[in-house]
């Protein structure tokens, strides 16, 4: 109980850190308005969320450093060493592409057909506007923020620090399910949210097997480009025209995609007692 405690507190001491910082470079944003002649409070709000992709990326950024920080305070030291970092064996790359491809392609479909049966309008507006704050900006900051900066610190905080936290004090499957609730969560709206909670047991199960931090950041990259690929009209259009065929065929391959991934027969006790038995060396 007492470590699990210590679990919850770093977490929600990240979370504050996290809130504080996202206000501290908001407040910024707004001086700079200020400074730029910008007096009306609407105008300078509209300046801070035209520059949201520089705002996130900026607090991403000063988070990864905010927890390389604390955890030189911890028992545990180095960061590097706590979360797995090792090199990507080349044999995994190819199939690792296909799955994270395919997992965008079925949930984006998945989503539109949803539309199509429920009224759910209100959300994918919402949904719609978070992306669109992010996609609108400067192309290569957009790419660079939403294909590796947005990964790395998601996966990091998520997979590389919850995950192994909870997992050292409680019940793996607690520990899957709680970092996949505060990975929702930071997407900020429901859809995002909800499919989020799905991406983040799926990229945990291939952490705790490969037992490597850049497995899930890889995934993660690769999803989070064929999102923005998927937003290109002509793609866009053929997904909603054939969402629901698209959502049954991109689901059996990524069942099959997943079959073929874990079929070693394992089970999650015997990845969460490999992992722990794992003799880790740093990437050279």
């Amino acid at each position: 109980m007492k470590n699990f405690l210590k679990a919850v507190g770093f977490l929600l001491l990240i979370g504050v850190i996290y809130l504080v910082t996202s206000f501290l470079v908001g407040i910024i944003l707004g001086v700079i308005a200020a400074v730029k002649g910008i007096s009306s409070l609407d105008d300078i709000m509209f300046f801070i969320n035209s520059h949201t992709v520089n705002l996130v990326m900026l607090v991403n950024l000063m988070m990864l450093f905010f927890i390389w920080l604390l955890f030189l305070m911890r028992k545990e030291k180095s960061l590097i060493k706590y979360i797995r970092v090792k090199s990507l064996n080349p044999e995994n790359i190819f199939s690792f592409t296909i799955m994270a491809i395919v997992l965008n392609v079925c949930i984006s479909a998945a989503v539109m057909s949803l539309e199509k049966v429920i009224d759910i309008e209100h959300f994918i507006v919402e949904h719609d506007n978070a992306i669109e704050a992010v996609a609108s900006g400067n192309v290569f900051m957009t790419l660079l923020l939403v294909v590796f900066i947005a990964p790395l610190f998601e996966e990091v905080l998520c997979r590389g620090v919850i995950l192994n936290d909870f997992r050292k004090s409680s019940h793996l499957m607690i520990a899957i399910i709680i970092q996949s609730i505060v990975f929702g969560v930071m997407h900020g709206n429901l859809i995002q949210g909800t499919y989020a909670f799905v991406i983040g047991i799926v990229f945990a199960l291939y952490y705790l097997k490969h037992k490597n931090i850049l497995v899930p950041i890889y995934l993660h990259m690769i999803f989070n480009l064929m999102g923005l690929l998927l937003g290109i009209r002509v793609l866009s259009e053929i997904m909603v025209r054939y969402s629901v065929i698209i959502t049954i065929i991109s689901l059996g391959i990524l069942m099959a995609c997943l079959y073929n991934d874990f079929k070693d027969g394992k089970s999650l006790k015997d990845y969460n007692h490999a992992f722990d038995k794992d003799n880790y060396e740093e990437v050279s």
